[in-house]
């Protein structure tokens, strides 16, 4: 499964959320998943907050182009982000290119 996919004018990745770290960061991809963990606790929508705040910072598009389509109680996530392509989203990820 491809972790990132167009969808229109939109780039959507599925995301498997770890909260709690040590730091924020994008750790890899496994299971069809982009792996991000976030040093924000999963209480009272910090991680969420912090999650859309990293994707922003490193995509290079303002917080409000994020958006939590599904997943906000859980780790399995899934975003809609806008400005943004596939391929330049992987170089801005550090994920590689078959990811």
């Amino acid at each position: 499964m491809e972790p990132l996919a167009a969808s229109g004018e939109d780039l959507v990745v599925a995301l498997w959320v770890t909260p709690g770290a040590h730091r924020s960061r994008v750790t890899g991809v496994s299971a069809g998943r982009v792996t991000i963990t976030v040093a924000a606790p999963a209480r009272e929508g910090r991680a969420n907050d912090e999650l859309v705040a990293l994707l922003a910072k490193l995509l290079g598009v303002p917080r409000t182009a994020v958006h939590l389509v599904a997943g906000t109680r859980s780790r399995r996530k899934v975003a809609r982000i806008r400005g943004v392509s596939v391929a330049e989203a992987r170089v801005r990820l550090g994920l590689p290119a078959s990811a």
